[in-house]
């Protein structure tokens, strides 16, 4: 079958059309607000109501909420798909269905084992789940890395996607991303070591876990190897190369630019202890918890504390805190009362609990 493809004049059209079209636009703070109230888009905006967003539109929000990047966004996905998550949710499960996790029934293909409900929510709010033809097909298809084997280059599979409103409105990641490439500079004049050595060291040493969205691994794990990524394109925890630098440089080097986001700000332990006193835990629980930590406060944590070495303890995020509580029974009212003491975070807070008030 012959391919007709447009004219010049038929092109201009279809992409000057494309540029305004109200689905290509990010999303302004009313729409946002009505559709958490249920609303959708507001009566006379010509729009019929859905629930899927360009990539366009869910990059525009999460850059301006959390400073993300394209590659963190391919990170974040990469670790919602069910493999990831189930390794998250308990080491020895191998592999969930989708459909499992997002309905939250029991694991069957783990002996029927269930899935506790509070480890769904939480997964559901440090996940992000992509789809294609959402303006085509009802439902539309999940997206997967793995479809896509012969791809090197992951960031132009992102472009045709669509994600859920509500997924990006309360999305809060559990970890933050950078590239190979940012991790090479940023190492680039501290040491006799080459950065890219330095790096392949750091990974054989499982000290660095570098990842590509498809190929899975880079040549960091296997040095000149055709079918791993360029340790370039490969994406690493920046939370893993927080902790390798305050070991082997005795501090974190300064960040690559980007905007600083909900997860980059953090409080101490004590303030954690003050500010939460009472709720779940007293005092003690919480000074417990927050040394031998628990699963569900994992997520939580900004930055890895050194053991035996208290001028470098551990740091938090108090809005994640405080949504796992939600996770745990507690109502977002209760919470409140620890944004009044926190009131630098108070507006993250309700931005956050929006959607279980």
């Amino acid at each position: 079958m012959a391919l007709i493809m447009p004219t010049p004049e038929e092109d201009a059209q279809i992409t000057a059309a494309a540029l305004t079209d109200p689905d290509n636009l990010p999303l302004t703070d009313a729409e946002l607000k009505q559709f958490k109230r249920g609303r959708g888009r507001p009566s006379g905006s010509g729009k019929k109501e859905s629930e899927y967003i360009s990539y366009e539109r869910a990059m525009a929000q999460l850059r301006e909420r959390l400073g993300a990047t394209p590659e963190e966004l391919a990170a974040w996905m990469w670790m919602s798909e069910p493999k990831q998550v189930c390794a998250k949710l308990n080491e020895k499960r191998e592999r969930c269905s989708n459909e499992v996790l997002q309905r939250g029934d029991k694991c069957k293909e783990h002996g029927g084992k269930p899935i506790q409900k509070d480890e769904i929510k939480a997964v559901r709010r440090r996940s992000l789940y992509a789809y294609l033809h959402a303006r085509e097909l009802n439902p539309p298809p999940q997206f997967f890395f793995g479809n896509h084997g012969d791809e090197h280059d992951y960031l132009p599979l992102l472009y045709q996607l669509y994600f859920k409103i509500d997924d990006v409105a309360q999305f809060e990641p559990s970890e933050r991303f950078i590239t190979g490439r940012a991790l090479l500079g940023r190492w680039a004049n501290q040491t006799e070591i080459p950065p890219t050595d330095r790096i392949r060291i750091a990974t054989q040493e499982s000290r660095l876990n570098p990842f590509h969205p498809i190929l899975g691994l880079t040549q960091a794990t296997a040095p000149n190897d055709p079918f791993y990524a360029q340790l370039e394109d490969g994406l690493v925890s920046l939370a893993e190369v927080r902790v390798y630098e305050r070991e082997e440089f005795g501090r974190e080097l300064d960040a690559p630019a980007a905007k600083s986001g909900t997860v980059e700000r953090s409080i101490s332990k004590g303030e954690v202890i003050n500010a939460f006193d009472g709720l779940h835990f007293g005092r003690s629980g919480w000074n417990n918890a927050l040394s031998d930590v628990p699963e569900w406060i994992k997520p939580c944590r900004v930055t890895l504390g050194r053991k035996g070495d208290n001028t470098t303890p551990a740091t938090w995020n108090p809005v994640l805190i405080a949504v796992a509580l939600i996770d745990k029974g507690i109502t977002p009212n209760k919470l409140d009362a620890v944004f009044v003491r926190l009131k630098d975070w108070a507006g993250e807070w309700r931005e956050a609990s929006a959607n279980d008030r």
